[in-house]
């Protein structure tokens, strides 16, 4: 985040047969709080088997941007504490949301 103080991780959704033993199927955006333990969940916002939202600070905001298998994506906008996000009216051709080839690196 712009005041250093919260980090958003994107989860990447999982397959049925994957064998790991999480509950959690879904991909799903996380913020963490990093002068305390917490984190919270994005509300509304889940993806699907091989999609992980990438989440994206703008000031105090966290733009979300994902795809489905087909690479068609969509953004979203969350206001940090708000209950829920709002979708963007943007479509994305060909957005392929990969998590090791996106990165934000401060000062670049």
């Amino acid at each position: 985040s712009a005041d250093s103080e919260r980090l958003a991780v994107g989860f990447i959704g999982l397959e049925a047969r994957d064998p790991d033993r999480s509950r959690q199927r879904d991909g799903y955006t996380a913020v963490l709080d990093l002068r305390t333990p917490g984190w919270v969940r994005v509300p509304g916002l889940t993806t699907g088997p091989k999609s992980a939202p990438v989440p994206i600070w703008a000031g105090e905001d966290l733009l979300i941007g994902s795809s489905d298998e087909r690479g068609r994506g969509r953004v979203a906008l969350w206001r940090a504490g708000a209950a829920r996000l709002t979708v963007l009216p943007v479509s994305l051709a060909g957005f392929d949301a990969v998590p090791a080839g996106l990165a934000s690196y401060p000062g670049q």
